[in-house]
């Protein structure tokens, strides 16, 4: 997966952003992205791996990957 969605992955893991499940434009401001730009990242991640972030499963699925990905002097 990180293959397929590194730029995406990069850009994630470069502002250390928290999701914000609840709201687009309170995750593109915490990006500090506009709330479109925000909307077609995630369809293009979706795109690219296959799944679907509207679903609990995979949105945990990506927490974990990302979280997993970050260096131990970060968490």
């Amino acid at each position: 997966m990180r293959d397929s969605v590194e730029p995406a992955g990069r850009e994630v893991r470069n502002r250390r952003a928290e999701p914000c499940a609840d709201s687009w434009r309170r995750s593109a401001t915490r990006l500090h992205v506009h709330v479109n730009t925000l909307r077609y990242r995630i369809r293009r991640i979706e795109d690219l791996t296959g799944r679907d972030l509207g679903t609990l499963e995979d949105r945990v699925d990506f927490f974990l990957a990302l979280r997993a990905t970050r260096p131990a002097s970060s968490l």
